[in-house]
């Protein structure tokens, strides 16, 4: 009986425990249901047409970047990141959280907000580390790295992706992680890479339309490698794999262009024509057209060649291969007829339609230089058409020479006759006058046209300069170059350009083979030019020591008379510094000399009137110098101490005069003058002064200067008197 009551207790408690585990398990399977039902099973096929529609127009595998979804597509992600949100908001206990994450994440991605999608598959793999999308995950987030600047970081993520996966035994991760690596090495150009990785992807993977373009990418990088006969392989099994028409003729295409390469020019028309030939590529007749074009091209029929560009140009105005077409045709006639102007308008038309950036850049820089070209020309011939105008002496139209009559001596006599002669006279003098007072003018304006036809020269060879740099760099046409820079070293020698000019005059000789040519111009440069990077390039190939620039040259002769003064040869150290004065006066080694002479006369040699002298010139030429800011102190000590020196001197002679006065002696009136007897006259003896002892300047003696300057030099005072 007492088991009976203990176990009925246990049995009503093991049946209230499961009927609220199989309540919760019903509630969350119900939870579970209708969220699947109501948001998640809509989210999802919103998203499912919303990526089968941008994986269509991503048809290449080796777009490196996310093409910009439709309008619809987009708004179709939007909703799918509206309603993955509410489960999240809503319905945190679901079973779909990490399902709705996800593709929150993949629809982030497609719409190329990359940060987001990272964040939400970041959040994805620390919600839930053991979550069925983890793998796939840690792929998308490496996927939107490649997307960023970070792509090295995406390249390691990939590698640790791609590992992974291979112990998880899971292909279809590792195919997607090689997938994108080999996107990364695309575009990079690191072919290497695609074949090592693209020949392990082709091991593994599934998808043979996937092989088919990744043979293709093996193909073209030992075709850049110059690897033709692997090239050719890879190209051959691209149609095994694939049923894409557009690959199939791709590859055969490719297959073509490798002949022609190789010049087996019969088995590449061959190809071309059964290409042509097949109704199936009738969409791609322009790339075989323009690749006939080509191998008529490289077999030096330039007539069939230029026939089928032009072809493509007009037939196919809309389409790539137009541009293509239209840019060769303008280096055709750039480089083979030299028709530049109709060269520029093609190179023009060719940015106008669907190239390549590359090709684009290549296009636009050709268009520059022509453009830079025609300018250089215009402005010389302008300039040319000027000179001869201008040298030109101005022939004199408005005021003609009087004519001159022979005078009739006979009719000297007659009044009539004097009266006409004087006002023909008088008529000749006043257009005499204007004549030459216009020659005197029209002169003035000939010299000044001289002048000006002169620099009108120098301009025309510094443009001829710019032109022959054009040939030499950017055309690589040195011996037209040659004409322009030969006639600028003979006829200037000495501009500004001129050292340039030569340069590259002499560079042309070295590449020609004429080094004896080109050693006499480096010559030349290295005795006659020192302050530019050219001399220094000149001192090397010549294999002499490279000659000390003008800028260096203060520096180097203050730094001698700087060894003059420690060598103890005071008098050749104060020439050589008033040398670098007087020479350098506009730097600052003008100022630091004058303060280094003043040094040298006030602390060896005890000079100090010479160094007061000095120091007052640098304060005159250099008042606001830093090297005047040193002596300040001395000179205002020296100028107060020179100032009590003259007052004291002023004082003592003040004193002097006054004891040399003597009162003048008036005749008694009652002495008998003339006695007979003359007085000797008494001498006045006066005491010779006691001058007061001037005491020196503490620092300063007072000495006759070396190099006296006489406007700025004190007048020192004489206070020696004569004895009367």
């Amino acid at each position: 009986m007492k088991k009976v009551k203990i176990i009925l207790p246990l049995i009503l408690l093991s049946i209230f425990l499961s009927s609220c585990a199989v309540t919760n398990y019903v509630k969350n399977g119900f939870e579970n249901f209708t969220t699947y039902f109501n948001i998640y099973y809509n989210a999802s096929k919103i998203f499912k047409e919303a990526e089968e529609e941008i994986l269509k127009q991503q048809k290449d595998l080796f777009t490196t970047k996310v093409i910009a979804p439709s309008g619809n597509a987009t708004n179709k992600l939007v909703q799918v990141i509206e309603k993955c949100s509410k489960i999240l908001q809503y319905h945190q206990n679901s079973s779909l959280v990490d399902d709705a994450l996800f593709m929150i994440g993949k629809a982030y991605y497609y719409q190329r907000e990359f940060p987001s999608a990272i964040r939400k598959f970041s959040e994805l793999l620390a919600t839930f580390p053991d979550s069925k999308y983890s793998l796939e995950a840690k792929l998308w987030i490496a996927r939107s790295y490649a997307q960023t600047i970070e792509v090295d970081r995406s390249l390691k993520l990939l590698n640790d992706v791609y590992l992974e996966a291979k112990d998880a035994k899971n292909k279809k991760v590792m195919s997607n992680a090689l997938l994108e690596i080999l996107k990364i090495y695309f575009k990079k150009n690191d072919y290497e890479g695609i074949i090592n990785v693209g020949q392990e992807f082709i091991k593994i993977s599934s998808d043979d339309e996937a092989i088919a373009q990744v043979l293709m990418q093996i193909g073209n990088s030992y075709a850049k490698l110059g690897q033709f006969d692997k090239a050719l392989e890879n190209y051959s099994r691209v149609k095994k794999y694939t049923s894409d028409y557009y690959y199939i003729f791709k590859s055969q295409l490719e297959y073509a262009k490798i002949l022609r390469e190789k010049e087996r020019f019969d088995e590449a028309k061959e190809i071309l024509d059964d290409l042509y030939s097949e109704e199936l590529f009738n969409d791609y007749k322009d790339y075989t057209e323009l690749e006939y074009a080509y191998l008529y091209l490289s077999q030096k029929d330039t007539s069939k060649a230029l026939s089928y560009f032009t072809k493509v140009d007009t037939t196919y105005q809309s389409k790539e291969t137009a541009g293509i077409a239209q840019f060769e045709i303008a280096n055709y006639l750039e480089n083979v007829l030299g028709n530049l102007d109709s060269a520029k308008f093609y190179y023009d038309k060719s940015l106008r339609s669907q190239i390549t950036d590359d090709l684009k850049k290549n296009a636009q820089f050709k268009s520059n230089l022509l453009n830079r070209y025609k300018n250089l020309w215009t402005s010389i011939r302008n300039f040319e058409k000027q000179i001869p105008i201008l040298r030109t002496f101005p022939i004199d139209t408005t005021y003609p020479k009087f004519q001159e009559i022979e005078i009739d001596s006979s009719k000297l006599n007659d009044s009539a006759y004097l009266a006409d002669l004087q006002e023909y006279l008088a008529e000749k003098r006043r257009a005499d006058s204007l004549y030459y007072e216009k020659l005197r003018r029209d002169s003035l304006t000939y010299q000044a046209n001289l002048k000006t036809a002169d620099s009108l020269e120098v301009n025309i060879a510094r443009l001829k300069f710019d032109l022959a740099t054009l040939f030499m760099v950017d055309y690589n046409k040195p011996d037209s170059a040659y004409t322009h820079l030969k006639e600028i070293v003979e006829k200037f020698p000495n501009k500004d350009f001129s050292e340039r000019s030569i340069y590259a005059l002499a560079s042309y000789y070295e590449t020609k083979g004429e080094k004896d040519k080109a050693d006499s111009l480096y010559l030349y440069l290295y005795n006659n030019f020192t302050d530019s990077e050219i001399s220094k390039i000149v001192a090397k190939r010549l294999k002499l020591p490279p000659k000390v620039s003008k800028k260096d040259l203060p520096d180097l002769e203050y730094n001698g008379a700087e060894k003059l003064v420690e060598q103890g040869k005071y008098k050749e150290a104060i020439d050589s510094l008033y040398k670098i004065y007087e020479k350098y006066t506009k730097t600052d080694y003008a100022p630091k000399s004058l303060l280094m002479i003043g040094y040298i006369y006030e602390n060896k040699l005890a000079q100090y009137d010479s160094a007061y002298s000095v120091y007052k010139l640098l304060k005159d030429k250099f008042p606001n110098s830093l090297y005047t800011q040193r002596i300040n102190s001395k000179l205002i000590a020296y100028e107060s101490e020179l100032q009590k020196k003259e007052m004291e001197r002023k004082a003592a002679q003040d004193s002097l005069e006054k004891k040399n006065e003597t009162p003048e002696l008036k005749p008694d009136e009652n002495e008998n003058i003339d006695d007979g007897k003359k007085e000797e006259p008494v001498e006045l003896k006066t005491e010779e002064p006691v001058e007061k002892k001037i005491e020196k300047p503490a620092e300063i003696k007072s000495e006759e200067p070396i190099k006296p300057d006489s406007s700025t030099q004190e007048k020192q005072p004489d206070n020696r008197r004569r004895r009367r």
